[in-house]
């Protein structure tokens, strides 16, 4: 009768341990999986905004266009450390454009949220694949690509006329964006283009604060 308790006491734990390592499991794929920053977080979040290329293979980047802020034309910045849900399309090589999202933390410019803040350029276009909601507008070419030039303006008019007062990027649904641009930014950021279009849908998911 003891042995059969035991066996029976045994057998509970063994399956109360499963069921723990089955929770284990299912958490930490969840927790490994990257949370991708919105867009429109990641503008508003950066401190600079660049477009450059590669200089040298250890990461030298030179500007040829700031889209926000304010730096140097050659700069130093950190490699993004890939890792299996964060992976780069291509390989860094010199002369490889990209435009870059970056953050001044301790004196040093850090790129957001990884392979998020950093979006290659090619033939006059920028791609933004991490982003799924933008596929529905399409183009002529691939439908996570769009006009350099279209990008551009649409990036510096969103900084002009808009601000996050969020800090925390975990809750960024819970923060307002405030309109800080005259009427005119305004009005020119939403007939500007299908890229400032689907910006301003995607502002409907906050609060709006308006600064007069």
């Amino acid at each position: 009768m003891v042995s059969l308790i035991n066996i029976t006491k045994y057998r509970k734990i063994m399956k109360q341990l499963f069921i723990l390592m089955i929770l284990f499991f299912f958490t930490w794929t969840s927790q490994a999986k990257k949370n991708i920053y919105p867009f429109e977080i990641v503008v508003s979040l950066a401190d600079v905004i660049v477009i450059g290329e590669i200089y040298e293979d250890f990461y030298s980047f030179q500007t040829s266009q700031i889209l926000k802020g304010n730096v140097d034309k050659m700069l130093c910045i950190k490699k993004i450390d890939e890792w299996e849900c964060d992976m780069r399309t291509v390989d860094y090589k010199k002369g490889q454009t990209l435009c870059l999202f970056l953050k001044n933390i301790n004196d040093t410019l850090s790129i957001i949220n990884g392979n998020t803040g950093e979006m290659l350029i090619s033939e006059d276009s920028i791609s933004i694949g991490e982003y799924e909601d933008y596929q529905q507008i399409k183009y002529k070419s691939q439908s996570n690509k769009l006009p350099l030039s279209e990008f551009v303006t649409g990036v510096k008019l969103f900084c002009k006329s808009f601000q996050y007062t969020g800090k925390d990027e975990l809750f960024y649904y819970e923060k307002p964006f405030k309109i800080i641009g005259r009427q005119e930014y305004l009005k020119i950021f939403a007939d500007q283009s299908q890229f400032t279009k689907w910006l301003l849908t995607k502002l409907a998911n906050y609060p709006i604060l308006i600064v007069k």
